[in-house]
C-alpha cells in the first residue's frame, strides 16, 4: 500500500490547499496570540477537509479567543473519517468552554484509533473534563490514548467522569495519562482503579498523579485495577510529591505488579510517600515474579525504608539477569553501610547491566559500605554508564579502602563511556584521591565524565593527580568539574590545566570554581589550556575573581575558540571596568548564543 503523504503547513493561509488531504500536520510558531481572521480560517478550513484521516494540531503558547475555541469542535465534527488527531493546546487559553465544544464535536469522531491531547495549564474543572469522559464512551476503536491535564483543577468528579468514559475503550493498548496537580484523592484513584480493570489488553502504560492527595486507600484501589493489566509490557507510575500511600498503598501496588510477569521496562516514582522498612521491602519482593525486567528504575527517594529493605533482594537474587538499566534513587532513607553492603551483595547478581545509577546520597554510608558497592563493580563487564550519589555521607570515606575498591573494581569496566561521581562533603586522606584517579585512569574508554566533589576535603595538593588523570583520558569529549568552596587556589588550578590541556577531544566543558578565590595566574594558565581544545562548543565557568586583568585572558581564550556556540561566564567579584570590557568583546563574537554574569 502506498503511503499517504503528510501536508505540512505553518501558517493559516495555506489551509485552504488542504482541503483534499488526508494527512495535515499544522503547527503554528508559540507564545502568539491568533487573531480573528487566522482562527476564522482553521475552523472554516477544517470543516471542509471532510476526508481527513490524520491531522497534528500544535497550538501550544497561542491565545486563542473563546469565541473561536468553542467552534474548533463543531469543525472537527464533519471530520468523520479521522482515524488520527493530536492536539497540543498547553497553555493556549482555550479553557473549559473550548475542551466542552471540542469534545462535543469528536463525539462524532467514532472512527478514531489514536487520540493524543495536551491541555496543561489551561483552567480545565469538573465540568470539561467530564466532557472529555463522555465523548471517550464513543470511541470504540480507540488503542491509543494521552492525555495530559497537568495543573488543572478537575478534582475527583471530574476524574470519576472521565474514568467512566475510559472504561469503555475495552480495545486501549498504549494509555498516557498526566493528571498531576489536579486535587485528586482517593476517590479519584478508585476511580481510575475501577477504569484500568476493564483496559485489560493495555500494554504500554504512564501515570503522572503527582502532586495529588492520594492516600493509602487511593493506593490500594488503583492497584487493584493494575492487577488485571497482566499484558503490560511497559509501565510507568508517578506518585511523588504531596501523595502518601504509605506502606498499606505500596505492598499493594507490590502485590499487583506481581501480577504483571510480561514486564520489561518498570519506572515507578515513589518520592515522599512515607514508605516504612515493611513497605520498602514489598517494593523489591515482586521482582521475583518479573523476570524479563530490562528496565528498572524506582525512586523512594526521603522515605524511611532503612538498612533492613536492601535483606528483600534476596527474593529476586538469579532473577534479575536480564536486567540491562538499573536505577534506583535511595536519597535520605536511614541507609547505614550493612544495608550498602547487603545491596551490593544482591547487585553483584545483574551481571548484564549497561546502565547503573545509585542514588544513596544523605544517608549513613560508611567506609565499608562503600567498598562493598565499590567492590560490587566488578561484576558488571558490560557496563558503559554509570553514576554514583553518595553525596553528605559523614561516615563515608574516613580511611582509604572504599576508594581503594572502586580503583580496583573499574578496572574490570572497560567499556564504561559516561561515569558521574558525587563524592562532596566527603572526607578524604591523601592515598583517597590517588585511588580515585587511579581509578580513573582504568576507564580507558570514557566519554562523558562529572566529578563531584563539592564542600569536601579536596584541596590544591590533590589536583596533580587529578591532572595526571584527565591527561590520560584523552576520548573525553564532555567534562564536568564542581569545586565550590573547596582550597583549590592558582596552584590547584594551574595543575587541572596541565591535564586539561591534554584533552584535545573536549566539546563540552563546566567548571565549577565558586568560592575558590582564583587570581591572574590560575585563569591565565586556565585560558592556555582551553586553547588547546580547539573543538569545543560548550563552555560554563563559575569562580570569584578580583583582578581586571583576568578579563583580559578571557577574552583573548574566547575569540580563539572558533567552534563555541554556547557561554555561560558566573565570574563574581569582577571590578565593573573588567566587567564592561569582557561583555564589549563576547558581545562581538556573534556565534555565542548566551551570555549570563
Amino acid at each position: 500500500m502506498m503511503e499517504q503523504k503528510t501536508t505540512k503547513i505553518y501558517n493559516f493561509q495555506d489551509f485552504r490547499k488542504c482541503r483534499k488531504s488526508k494527512q495535515i500536520d499544522l503547527k503554528i510558531i508559540p507564545n502568539n496570540s491568533i487573531n480573528s481572521n487566522d482562527a476564522q480560517k482553521l475552523v472554516s478550513g477544517l470543516a471542509h477537509c471532510t476526508n481527513l484521516k490524520s491531522l497534528v494540531l500544535n497550538l501550544m503558547n497561542n491565545r486563542i479567543e473563546s469565541y473561536y475555541a468553542s467552534y474548533l469542535g463543531s469543525s472537527l465534527a464533519h471530520c468523520t473519517n479521522l482515524t488520527t488527531l493530536e492536539l497540543n493546546l498547553i497553555s493556549s487559553s482555550f479553557g473549559n468552554k473550548g475542551l466542552i465544544s471540542l469534545s462535543s464535536g469528536l463525539a462524532h469522531c467514532t472512527n478514531l484509533t489514536t487520540f493524543i491531547i495536551k491541555i496543561g495549564s489551561s483552567e480545565i474543572n469538573v465540568e470539561s473534563a467530564s466532557s472529555l469522559g463522555s465523548s471517550l464512551s464513543c470511541w470504540n476503536n480507540l488503542t491509543i490514548f494521552e492525555l495530559d491535564l497537568f495543573c488543572n483543577s478537575i478534582s475527583d468528579e471530574g476524574t470519576s467522569n472521565l474514568c467512566l468514559g475510559l472504561s469503555k475503550c475495552t480495545k486501549l493498548t498504549t494509555l498516557v495519562l498526566d493528571l498531576s496537580q489536579n486535587k485528586i484523592s482517593d476517590l479519584g484513584a478508585s476511580s481510575l482503579g475501577t477504569a484500568l480493570s476493564k483496559c485489560t489488553k493495555i500494554t504500554n502504560l504512564i501515570l503522572n498523579l503527582s502532586d495529588n492527595s492520594i492516600h493509602s486507600e487511593g493506593g490500594i484501589c488503583l492497584s487493584s485495577g493494575l492487577a488485571h493489566c497482566t499484558d503490560l509490557i511497559n509501565f510507568t507510575l508517578n506518585l511523588r510529591r504531596q501523595n502518601s500511600i504509605g506502606q498499606q498503598g505500596e505492598s499493594s501496588l507490590g502485590s499487583a505488579l506481581s501480577q504483571c510477569t510480561k514486564l520489561r521496562t518498570l519506572t515507578l516514582n515513589l518520592e515522599d510517600n512515607k514508605i516504612g522498612i515493611e513497605g520498602g521491602s514489598s517494593i523489591y519482593s515482586i521482582l521475583a515474579h518479573c523476570t524479563n525486567l530490562t528496565s528498572l528504575i524506582i525512586n523512594l527517594n526521603d522515605n524511611q525504608i532503612g538498612a533492613q529493605f536492601t535483606q528483600s533482594l534476596d527474593f529476586c537474587q538469579q532473577k534479575l539477569s536480564n536486567l540491562q538499566t538499573l536505577k534506583l534513587h535511595l536519597y535520605k532513607n536511614q541507609i547505614n553501610g550493612k544495608g550498602a553492603s547487603i545491596l551490593a551483595s544482591h547487585l553483584a547478581c545483574c551481571t548484564n547491566l549497561t546502565i547503573l545509577k545509585l542514588d544513596l546520597s544523605y544517608n549513613e554510608i560508611n567506609e565499608n559500605g562503600l567498598k562493598s558497592l565499590a567492590s560490587s563493580l566488578a561484576y558488571f563487564t558490560n557496563l558503559k554508564i554509570l553514576e554514583l550519589n553518595l553525596m553528605h555521607n559523614i561516615k563515608v570515606l574516613e580511611n582509604e579502602e572504599g576508594l581503594l575498591s572502586l580503583n580496583s573494581s573499574l578496572a574490570y569496566c572497560t567499556n564504561i563511556s559516561t561515569l558521574m561521581l558525587n563524592l562532596s562533603f566527603a572526607r578524604f586522606c591523601l592515598q583517597d584521591v590517588k585511588n580515585l584517579c587511579c581509578a580513573l585512569v582504568q576507564c580507558t574508554q570514557l566519554q562523558n565524565l562529572k566529578l563531584n566533589l563539592c564542600l569536601s576535603n579536596f584541596d590544591h595538593q590533590d589536583t596533580q593527580n587529578l591532572s595526571s588523570a584527565l591527561a590520560q583520558c584523552n576520548k573525553l569529549q564532555n567534562l564536568e568539574l564542581s569545586f565550590y568552596d573547596l582550597n583549590i587556589q592558582d596552584q590547584g588550578v594551574q595543575n587541572l590545566s596541565t591535564g586539561l590541556a591534554q584533552c584535545t577531544n573536549l566539546q563540552t566543558f563546566t567548571i565549577d570554581l565558586g568560592y575558590n578565590l582564583i587570581h591572574h595566574q590560575g585563569i591565565s594558565s586556565l585560558s592556555s589550556a582551553l586553547l588547546q581544545c580547539n573543538k569545543l562548543r560548550a563552555l560554563n565557568l563559575n569562580m570569584n575573581v578580583e583582578e581586571s586583568s583576568i578579563a583580559t585572558n578571557l577574552a583573548i581564550c574566547l575569540a580563539n575558540l572558533v567552534n563555541l556556540s554556547f557561554l555561560k561566564l558566573y565570574l563574581y567579584n569582577l571590578s565593573l571596568s573588567g566587567e564592561q570590557y569582557l561583555k564589549a568583546k563576547i558581545n562581538k563574537m556573534k556565534r555565542l548564543v548566551i551570555n549570563i554574569f
